[in-house]
């Protein structure tokens, strides 16, 4: 018996990762419609049928590329919520560096299509799989911070700084980070995150002579 048009077979069993692995950098680099699945194939060196065998589409591989790099930060939190009974701010933001190390031009792909006409065919995708799979997480997150914030800080303006502190280092320009010899890799991650919880448990400044310790004005 013949096998399936564009079934994977020897070599080719792994062709699901390596498509989506070679569409990543892809859908950061280029625009949507830029992004040719014929060229993806080719990058990932498989038939450009075991997209549609795979996924369909291009917009089911473009899904596909979201839910691979969000999936694990997914799981570390469940992990804690189960170990710890609870998730803590800390913990998402260590959970956040960590997926994004081995991907940490992934939140550019995000901030660009966020940044898209509404009905652009990358934003539609994101914001489906955004409702279905990060907004319970968003959710939850955000119950978190007047729970573990001082009572004399806003919680509007202390969400504004926990997510400036989990997103920018990867929105940095690359040619600033150069000028200061910032490298985002594993080893940088993980000590910016230590310093970065800690930032937010015990502050930076030494407090003026008459500062009181309140953040709002």
């Amino acid at each position: 018996m013949s096998a399936k048009p564009g079934r994977p077979v020897g070599k080719e069993s792994d062709a699901r990762k390596r498509l989506i692995d070679a569409a990543r950098p892809l859908f950061i680099q280029l625009t949507y419609d830029k992004v040719s699945t014929r060229r993806v194939a080719e990058s990932a060196g498989v038939n450009v049928a075991l997209i549609r065998y795979y996924f369909s589409n291009k917009a089911g591989l473009f899904e596909a590329v979201i839910q691979d790099t969000i999936a694990p930060m997914q799981a570390a939190l469940q992990a804690d919520r189960e170990h710890y009974g609870a998730a803590s701010m800390a913990d998402v933001l260590k959970a956040y560096y960590r997926c994004m190390a081995p991907h940490p031009d992934f939140p550019r792909l995000v901030a660009r299509v966020m940044n898209e006409d509404d009905n652009s065919a990358e934003r539609k995708i994101f914001e489906s799989h955004f409702r279905r799979y990060v907004r319970p997480f968003e959710r939850h997150f955000l119950r978190l911070i007047p729970n573990e914030i001082r009572d004399n800080i806003d919680p509007d303006l202390a969400r504004m700084s926990f997510m400036s502190l989990m997103v920018f280092p990867f929105l940095l320009p690359k040619a600033m980070a150069a000028i200061h010899n910032i490298h985002i890799d594993e080893d940088f991650l993980e000590r910016l995150a230590d310093h970065n919880i800690a930032l937010l448990k015990y502050g930076m400044l030494h407090p003026a002579p008459a500062d009181n310790g309140d953040l709002n004005p």
